[in-house]
C-alpha cells in the first residue's frame, strides 16, 4: 500500500506539469495564428519542451526497468532521457535569451554552453567505455564525496542560462517607462530571481549545503507568470532591450512611405527628418534602383554610436536606427512590415504623398507602437502626424 502511495505521489506532479504546459503550448499556437505574432514560437518551444519533459517523466515511471534510454541505476545523467529533455528545455531558454541580447550568438556565451554540454556527454561516453562514474571530489578537492561531476555540470549550466533570462527581463524593465508593463516585468523578475536562487542553492549543494529544494518546482510559477503576461500582451514578446531613434519605410523606387523619429519628450511641433535619414534614403535608392540582375542584401550598418538595421518584404524596405541590434528587434521590424503592408495595401498601391489611417481606423503610429513595443516609452514625431497637422 505504501509503495502504491509513493508511486502515486511521484506520478501526480509530472501529470499536472504535462497537462498545464501542453494546454499553454496549444493556447500560444492558437494565439500565434490569430495575431500573426510569429515570435510566440519561442513560448511554444518553451512550453512544448516542458510538456514533453512531464510526459517523459510519466513514461519513465512505468518503463524505466524495461527501456534502457530512461537511464541506468547509478549511471550517467547523459544517458537519462528525462535529463536530456530537461537539457533541451534549457537550450530553448538559452536561444531565446540570445535572440533578445544580440543579432547573432555571442561567441563567449556559446563557447561556455557548448563546453559544458560537451563535458556532460563526455562523462556518459566514459561510463559506456569504462563503466566509471566521475565524482566531483575527483576533480575538485573540497567538493562532497557523494557529488557527481555530471550533476554539477548540469546545475552550472542551469544557473548560467537562468542568469541570462534574468538579465533579459531586467534590461526590459530598465528601458520601459510604461507603468503597467513595468509592474508585470517586476513581478516576473521576482519570480525568475527565486528560480535563480533555488538553482544556485542546488549548485552549492555539491560543496557545502544540504537542502531539499527542487529548483524546477520554482520554475513552474515563473512559467505561468510568463504565460499570463504574453497571453495578455502577445506583441510584447518583441520587447527588445534597445533604444530606437528612428524608422523609415521606403519602396524600392525610393518613395518614402512612412518615417518616424523617437524622442524622450515631444517638445516641438516640427517634424524633422535627420540628415542621416535623408542620406540613407538616397543610398538605398541608389542601391535598389540599379539593374534587375543587381542583388543587394544589406542587413546591418555599423557606425560610431549605433547601428542601422534593414529588413525587406516584397518591394518595401524598413530602416531602423538603434543602439543595440538583436534578433528579436529584427523580427519586430518584419512584424511591422507585414502588418503595415496588410493594413495599408490600398494606400501603398495608390500612394498620394503620405499614409493615413486604415479602413479600420488604425494609424501608422499606432501600428508602430503595437509591433515594436519599445517605442511605447518614446514620443513619436512621424510623417503621419506631420501630414495631419499640415492638412489641419
Amino acid at each position: 500500500m505504501t509503495h502504491q502511495i509513493n508511486e502515486l505521489n511521484q506520478l501526480i506532479p509530472p501529470i499536472i506539469l504535462s497537462i498545464i504546459t501542453g494546454m499553454l503550448f496549444f493556447l500560444f499556437y492558437v494565439k500565434r495564428k490569430q495575431t500573426s505574432v510569429h515570435a510566440l514560437d519561442w513560448l511554444m518551444a518553451i512550453f512544448g519542451s516542458v510538456s514533453l519533459l512531464g510526459i517523459t517523466q510519466i513514461t519513465k515511471l512505468f518503463l524505466h526497468e524495461k527501456i534502457p534510454i530512461f537511464g541506468f541505476e547509478g549511471g550517467p545523467l547523459g544517458l537519462d532521457l528525462v535529463r536530456t529533455v530537461h537539457l533541451l528545455s534549457l537550450i530553448v531558454l538559452y536561444r531565446m535569451s540570445e535572440s533578445f541580447l544580440s543579432d547573432r550568438l555571442n561567441s563567449i556565451r556559446l563557447t561556455l554552453v557548448t563546453a559544458l554540454i560537451s563535458m556532460y556527454y563526455t562523462i556518459a561516453i566514459i561510463y559506456i567505455a569504462r563503466g566509471v562514474i566521475i565524482e566531483t571530489g575527483d576533480i575538485i578537492p573540497f567538493a562532497k564525496d557523494i557529488s557527481r561531476l555530471d550533476a554539477l555540470i548540469f546545475d552550472t549550466l542551469q544557473v548560467f542560462i537562468i542568469s541570462m533570462i534574468f538579465y533579459v527581463f531586467y534590461e526590459q524593465y530598465r528601458i520601459s517607462d510604461n507603468n503597467t508593463i513595468r509592474k508585470y516585468l517586476g513581478i516576473i523578475l521576482i519570480a525568475v530571481l527565486i528560480f535563480l536562487i533555488t538553482s544556485l542553492i542546488e549548485l552549492f549543494e555539491h560543496f557545502f549545503l544540504n537542502s531539499d529544494i527542487n529548483a524546477f518546482q520554482t520554475a513552474i510559477p515563473t512559467f505561468l507568470l510568463l504565460a499570463y503576461f504574453y497571453i495578455k500582451n502577445p506583441n510584447f514578446v518583441y520587447l527588445a532591450p534597445a533604444n530606437v531613434s528612428f524608422l523609415q519605410l521606403v519602396k524600392k523606387d525610393g518613395t518614402l512611405l512612412y518615417a518616424a523619429e523617437l524622442t524622450n519628450e515631444l517638445n516641438t511641433t516640427d517634424f524633422l527628418i535627420a540628415p542621416s535619414l535623408t542620406s540613407i534614403s538616397s543610398m538605398l535608392n541608389e542601391l535598389l534602383s540599379g539593374s534587375t540582375d543587381r542583388m543587394v542584401e544589406l542587413k546591418k550598418f555599423d557606425y560610431i554610436g549605433g547601428f542601422i538595421l534593414f529588413e525587406k518584404i516584397g518591394s518595401i524596405n524598413a530602416i531602423l536606427q538603434t543602439d543595440r541590434p538583436s534578433m528579436m528587434l529584427k523580427r519586430s521590424m518584419r512584424y511591422f512590415l507585414r502588418e503595415f503592408i496588410k493594413e495599408y495595401e490600398e494606400q501603398i498601391d495608390n500612394y498620394k504623398g503620405f499614409i493615413g489611417k486604415s479602413a479600420s481606423g488604425l494609424s501608422p503610429d499606432d501600428l508602430f507602437i503595437k509591433c515594436i513595443p519599445i517605442v511605447q516609452s518614446k514620443a513619436i514625431k512621424s510623417s503621419f502626424t506631420n501630414a495631419n497637422k499640415t492638412l489641419s
